[in-house]
């Protein structure tokens, strides 16, 4: 048929996340925004598991310490019977507990479940001060937690946030995300005997400087940095830098910054993934130029860029040929062509597809997507008549069918409207 352009676009919506982790011998330096609070040691950790710790204290009902349980996703992972401390003097009691896969705060419920009263002096309750995931603090009295056991004089235990580190009656405290936490996972080479300075950068802007970064990369023994900002961040806005290259004595001194990741609220974005561009990364080719280089080296003065993920679109296809020449096919984003695909074969009459591939660093969505024919030709009657289908799409796992009611065509044959 004529058909001097025909267009698939897909419609929809999708949402992807990666994750990953690693284990590896590290060294903390704990930052809480621009505070240190701890010396620097080495230990082999787990990188695929939480640590949490519950910071509380009780008062005895007959004799008898609350009894709190920690709970991920709603399950009990951890009971603590007679839990003691100074509720009235805020002397609290620290509980820890080791995930062995990350969790996020979202997931963590703290309960009390022996609840008692009698009278103002027989009361039995809990008085949770916060919690700590991985180094991050979470309060109870937060706006974000959702407490189901805290009394109030409007509506007595019923469940809200109620802006308060007790449990009352027996219930639970549920905590959110509200900010961020940054761990940077890092080990430096020095020369004439000063190590690398590297900054953490978030919107372009440096949030926090780490001097003399030491560590072992060559037996990947990476120092453990970590900050915690006020907001939500992407992975997107954090950038890491090194600052203070050198290079001298014909090789013999040459100062680098290894980075083998950074985690975002417990997600990891390696430095050698293809999505994470440098600009101080050395290779063969073109020295220290901006690129995605796929190293976790900076030789230059210059930073990492981090990205949540890209995404990969393929193409479900086949030609019907016309003057022995085979339908040429574009994908467009955003009606731009970012590929084109010549000669596109296989057997549509069998439903024998090819796939075709094409991979992004930024994320797309199917409302972005085009599929295109550009090379129609129709003559002698029908008997030459180049066509192309298009079985599906395939975004980041995701099939969207090129005959689903959602997709628009401005290239498809019918008698009522050719």
């Amino acid at each position: 048929m004529v058909c001097k352009l025909t267009t698939f676009l897909f419609w929809t919506m999708l949402l992807v996340s990666f994750f990953g982790c690693t284990d590896g011998i590290i060294i903390e330096n704990f930052s809480q925004g621009n505070d240190s609070v701890s010396d620097l040691h080495m230990e082999y950790v787990d990188a695929c598991t939480s640590r949490i710790e519950i910071f509380a204290a009780g008062t005895p009902g007959n004799g008898i310490y609350p009894i709190m349980d920690l709970r991920i996703n709603g399950r009990v992972v951890a009971r603590f019977a007679d839990v003691r401390g100074d509720a009235a003097l805020r002397k609290f009691v620290r509980f820890s507990y080791q995930h062995p896969t990350q969790v996020s705060s979202n997931q963590i419920q703290v309960a009390f479940v022996n609840d008692h009263y009698v009278s103002n002096d027989n009361d039995r309750n809990l008085r949770v001060d916060r919690i700590r995931l991985d180094g991050v603090d979470y309060q109870s009295e937060h706006a974000s937690t959702f407490s189901t056991g805290t009394w109030a004089q409007a509506d007595k235990c019923a469940a809200g946030h109620k802006k308060s580190e007790w449990l009352n009656c027996s219930g639970y405290f549920q905590y959110a995300s509200h900010g961020s936490y940054i761990k940077i996972f890092a080990a430096g080479k020095p020369a004439y005997g000063v190590y690398p300075t590297m900054e953490l950068r978030i919107d372009g802007k440096t949030v926090k400087t780490y001097t003399n970064v030491k560590g072992d990369p060559s037996s990947r023994g990476f120092q453990t940095f970590t900050y915690s900002h006020p907001t939500p961040l992407t992975p997107e806005q954090v950038q890491v830098a090194f600052v203070n290259d050198v290079y001298g004595d014909g090789g013999k001194q040459d100062r680098n910054l290894m980075v083998d990741k950074i985690t975002l609220n417990g997600v990891a974005y390696q430095s050698e993934s293809w999505l994470t561009h440098s600009t101080g990364t050395w290779d063969q080719s073109n020295a220290c130029a901006p690129g995605y280089k796929k190293s976790e080296w900076l030789h230059c003065s210059g930073r990492f860029r981090y990205a949540s993920s890209g995404s990969n679109i393929k193409i479900y296809a086949a030609g019907i040929p016309a003057n022995g020449v085979y339908p040429t096919m574009e994908l467009r984003i955003d009606g731009n062509t970012v590929k084109t695909f010549n000669d596109v074969r296989g057997d549509p009459k069998a439903r024998v597809f090819k796939t075709f591939s094409k991979a992004f660093r930024q994320r797309v969505v199917p409302e972005q997507i085009e599929i295109a024919f550009v090379n129609d030709i129709y003559a002698d009657g029908g008997k030459i008549n180049r066509d192309l289908r298009v079985d599906k799409i395939e975004l980041d796992g995701k099939v969207y069918q090129a005959e689903s009611p959602l997709t628009y065509s401005t290239g498809t044959w019918t008698s009522d409207n050719a």
